[in-house]
């Protein structure tokens, strides 16, 4: 799989980050490296054990990284969560990441089947 095929799979806009990192070992090299990335997880248990200041943090966090590496669909879901949890509504936030865990399942899923052609 491309990397261009990858973004189009993920819902990113591969000719931004094409523009932001100039090559494609350097745009697959930054995407592959959102695997390991444990933000998601942070919020997630953030969400699970009511810690909305946390959520907050992490959701916001994950909003910079979804940005920079122009995840298009992924930063859309993410970035309605961080306004519900900057407002302190937890329970809104929770209805709000369920829709955010199926886009990151398919940014994961593109992204490992790209890692796994690599090997």
């Amino acid at each position: 799989m491309s990397i261009q095929t990858c973004y189009d799979e993920l819902g990113g806009n591969y000719a931004e980050i094409l523009s932001r990192l100039g090559r494609e070992d350097m745009i697959r090299r930054f995407g592959l490296m959102f695997l390991k990335d444990s933000t998601f997880a942070d919020l997630r248990s953030a969400l699970q054990n009511g810690d909305t200041d946390q959520a907050f943090r992490s959701a916001h966090t994950l909003k910079g990284v979804c940005k920079n590496l122009s995840f298009t669909a992924l930063d859309k879901e993410v970035d309605s969560l961080v306004e519900i949890l900057r407002n302190g509504h937890l329970e809104e936030g929770r209805k709000q990441f369920q829709h955010a865990d199926c886009v990151y399942e398919k940014t994961i899923s593109a992204l490992r089947r790209l890692q796994d052609e690599e090997e």
